[in-house]
Protein backbone atom coordinates (compact mmCIF):
# COMPACT_ATOMS: atom_id res chain seq x y z
CA UNK A 1 0.00 0.00 0.00
CA UNK A 2 2.76 2.53 1.04
CA UNK A 3 4.57 1.96 -2.80
CA UNK A 4 0.52 3.04 -4.41
CA UNK A 5 0.37 6.06 -2.04
CA UNK A 6 4.06 6.82 -2.85
CA UNK A 7 3.08 6.59 -6.58
CA UNK A 8 0.14 8.47 -6.34
CA UNK A 9 1.94 11.52 -4.05
CA UNK A 10 4.39 11.79 -6.98
CA UNK A 11 1.85 11.76 -9.77
CA UNK A 12 -0.20 14.18 -8.17
CA UNK A 13 2.88 16.73 -7.13
CA UNK A 14 4.35 16.43 -11.09
CA UNK A 15 0.91 17.25 -12.28
CA UNK A 16 -0.52 20.89 -12.54
CA UNK A 17 -3.73 21.01 -10.21
CA UNK A 18 -6.76 21.61 -11.94
CA UNK A 19 -6.93 25.13 -10.59
CA UNK A 20 -3.46 26.19 -12.13
CA UNK A 21 -5.13 27.59 -15.02
CA UNK A 22 -5.84 30.58 -13.24
CA UNK A 23 -2.77 32.91 -14.10
CA UNK A 24 -0.98 33.28 -16.64
CA UNK A 25 2.50 32.32 -15.91
CA UNK A 26 4.49 29.25 -17.73
CA UNK A 27 4.52 26.50 -15.19
CA UNK A 28 5.67 23.59 -18.04
CA UNK A 29 7.57 21.97 -15.56
CA UNK A 30 4.47 20.84 -13.03
CA UNK A 31 4.54 23.17 -10.78
CA UNK A 32 1.20 24.61 -9.87
CA UNK A 33 0.72 28.68 -10.74
CA UNK A 34 2.16 31.21 -9.26
CA UNK A 35 -0.82 33.44 -7.67
CA UNK A 36 -0.35 35.70 -4.69
CA UNK A 37 -2.65 34.67 -1.75
CA UNK A 38 -2.55 31.29 -2.64
CA UNK A 39 -0.92 28.39 -2.14
CA UNK A 40 -0.66 24.15 -2.85
CA UNK A 41 -0.46 21.89 -0.11
CA UNK A 42 -0.16 18.38 -0.85
CA UNK A 43 -0.89 15.80 1.96
CA UNK A 44 0.13 12.13 1.98
CA UNK A 45 -0.99 10.31 5.11
CA UNK A 46 0.17 6.98 5.54
CA UNK A 47 -1.03 5.42 8.77
CA UNK A 48 1.33 6.90 11.30
CA UNK A 49 2.98 8.89 8.16
CA UNK A 50 2.18 12.15 7.08
CA UNK A 51 4.17 13.95 4.54
CA UNK A 52 3.66 17.83 3.69
CA UNK A 53 4.21 19.41 0.85
CA UNK A 54 3.52 23.48 0.61
CA UNK A 55 4.38 25.45 -2.30
CA UNK A 56 3.48 28.91 -1.64
CA UNK A 57 4.80 33.06 -3.67
CA UNK A 58 7.25 34.17 -1.20
CA UNK A 59 4.69 37.07 -1.18
CA UNK A 60 2.10 35.11 0.88
CA UNK A 61 4.75 34.66 3.66
CA UNK A 62 6.72 37.85 3.74
CA UNK A 63 4.77 40.38 1.64
CA UNK A 64 7.82 40.54 -1.11
CA UNK A 65 9.52 37.72 -3.26
CA UNK A 66 12.65 39.00 -4.19
CA UNK A 67 16.12 37.86 -2.22
CA UNK A 68 16.07 39.74 0.98
CA UNK A 69 18.10 43.40 0.49
CA UNK A 70 17.94 45.08 3.60
CA UNK A 71 18.72 44.16 7.01
CA UNK A 72 14.92 44.19 7.49
CA UNK A 73 13.79 41.92 4.96
CA UNK A 74 16.54 39.52 6.08
CA UNK A 75 15.63 39.34 9.86
CA UNK A 76 11.67 38.71 7.89
CA UNK A 77 12.91 35.66 6.18
CA UNK A 78 14.62 34.24 9.17
CA UNK A 79 11.51 35.01 11.54
CA UNK A 80 9.35 33.16 8.31
CA UNK A 81 12.13 30.13 8.25
CA UNK A 82 12.03 30.04 11.74
CA UNK A 83 8.18 29.51 12.12
CA UNK A 84 8.01 27.41 9.46
CA UNK A 85 10.01 25.10 11.40
CA UNK A 86 8.09 24.98 14.44
CA UNK A 87 5.54 21.94 15.16
CA UNK A 88 2.44 23.84 15.28
CA UNK A 89 2.70 26.58 12.48
CA UNK A 90 2.43 24.56 9.19
CA UNK A 91 -0.18 21.75 10.70
CA UNK A 92 -1.26 20.71 14.11
CA UNK A 93 -3.52 17.47 14.29
CA UNK A 94 -6.65 15.86 16.56
CA UNK A 95 -4.96 15.10 19.73
CA UNK A 96 -5.82 11.27 19.67
CA UNK A 97 -3.48 11.13 16.65
CA UNK A 98 -0.18 11.75 18.62
CA UNK A 99 1.35 13.30 15.95
CA UNK A 100 5.23 15.06 16.56
CA UNK A 101 7.07 16.87 14.01
CA UNK A 102 10.06 14.90 12.84
CA UNK A 103 11.55 16.79 10.29
CA UNK A 104 11.13 20.37 7.56
CA UNK A 105 13.18 21.13 4.97
CA UNK A 106 12.68 24.29 3.20
CA UNK A 107 13.67 25.59 -0.58
CA UNK A 108 13.80 28.33 -2.45
CA UNK A 109 15.29 29.71 -5.77
CA UNK A 110 15.72 33.07 -4.38
CA UNK A 111 16.05 33.17 -0.77
CA UNK A 112 19.36 32.00 0.79
CA UNK A 113 19.91 28.81 1.83
CA UNK A 114 22.05 30.84 5.34
CA UNK A 115 18.69 32.57 6.18
CA UNK A 116 16.58 29.76 6.28
CA UNK A 117 18.77 28.01 8.80
CA UNK A 118 18.59 24.66 10.10
CA UNK A 119 18.93 21.06 8.45
CA UNK A 120 18.26 22.90 5.08
CA UNK A 121 18.93 22.05 1.69
CA UNK A 122 20.64 24.69 -1.12
CA UNK A 123 18.51 26.74 -2.63
CA UNK A 124 17.21 25.48 -6.09
CA UNK A 125 19.57 26.76 -9.01
CA UNK A 126 18.43 29.57 -11.27
CA UNK A 127 16.01 31.92 -10.84
CA UNK A 128 12.64 32.16 -10.04
CA UNK A 129 10.29 32.05 -12.82
CA UNK A 130 9.33 35.74 -14.32
CA UNK A 131 10.85 37.50 -11.03
CA UNK A 132 8.38 35.74 -9.25
CA UNK A 133 9.66 34.14 -6.37
CA UNK A 134 8.16 30.50 -4.01
CA UNK A 135 9.07 28.71 -1.04
CA UNK A 136 8.43 25.11 -0.90
CA UNK A 137 8.39 23.70 2.12
CA UNK A 138 8.58 20.20 3.23
CA UNK A 139 7.55 18.65 6.28
CA UNK A 140 7.39 14.98 8.25
CA UNK A 141 4.91 13.95 11.62
CA UNK A 142 5.24 10.60 12.35
CA UNK A 143 1.55 9.93 14.45
CA UNK A 144 0.75 7.60 17.10
CA UNK A 145 -2.45 6.85 15.28
CA UNK A 146 -3.57 8.26 12.05
CA UNK A 147 -5.38 11.84 12.46
CA UNK A 148 -8.85 12.53 11.90
CA UNK A 149 -8.45 15.95 11.59
CA UNK A 150 -5.54 18.45 10.45
CA UNK A 151 -6.06 22.34 11.57
CA UNK A 152 -3.94 24.40 8.97
CA UNK A 153 -2.27 26.93 11.23
CA UNK A 154 -0.45 28.94 8.03
CA UNK A 155 -3.49 31.29 8.20
CA UNK A 156 -2.90 32.40 11.64
CA UNK A 157 0.96 33.30 11.00
CA UNK A 158 0.91 34.18 7.60
CA UNK A 159 -1.91 37.17 7.06
CA UNK A 160 -1.10 36.76 3.11
CA UNK A 161 -2.62 33.88 2.43
CA UNK A 162 -5.69 33.95 1.66
CA UNK A 163 -6.72 30.59 0.24
CA UNK A 164 -5.00 26.89 0.22
CA UNK A 165 -5.94 24.68 -2.35
CA UNK A 166 -5.54 20.85 -0.67
CA UNK A 167 -4.66 18.09 -2.01
CA UNK A 168 -5.01 14.28 -0.25
CA UNK A 169 -3.52 11.03 -0.69
CA UNK A 170 -4.46 8.55 2.04
CA UNK A 171 -5.38 4.73 2.17
CA UNK A 172 -8.71 5.85 2.28
CA UNK A 173 -9.17 8.67 0.05
CA UNK A 174 -7.27 10.79 -2.69
CA UNK A 175 -9.30 14.32 -2.50
CA UNK A 176 -8.90 18.22 -3.61
CA UNK A 177 -9.98 20.64 -0.70
CA UNK A 178 -9.80 25.04 -0.45
CA UNK A 179 -9.25 26.22 2.82
CA UNK A 180 -8.84 29.52 3.67
CA UNK A 181 -8.93 31.42 7.23
CA UNK A 182 -12.73 31.13 7.90
CA UNK A 183 -12.30 27.19 6.57
CA UNK A 184 -8.76 25.60 8.08
CA UNK A 185 -9.71 22.41 9.25
CA UNK A 186 -9.31 19.11 7.04
CA UNK A 187 -11.41 15.95 8.36
CA UNK A 188 -9.85 12.82 7.03
CA UNK A 189 -12.69 9.95 5.93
Amino acid sequence: MKKSLLATALFLATTAPAWAHEHGHDHSQGHAAHVHGQATLLLVVDKGLVQATLESPLDNLLGFEHAPRTDKERQAVRQMAKALQTPDTLLSFDPQAGCKLERTQLNSAVLPASLLQGNQAAPAAGAADAGHGDLEVEASYQCQNPPRTIDVRLFKHFKGLQRLNVEIVSEKEQAARQLNPAQPRIKLD
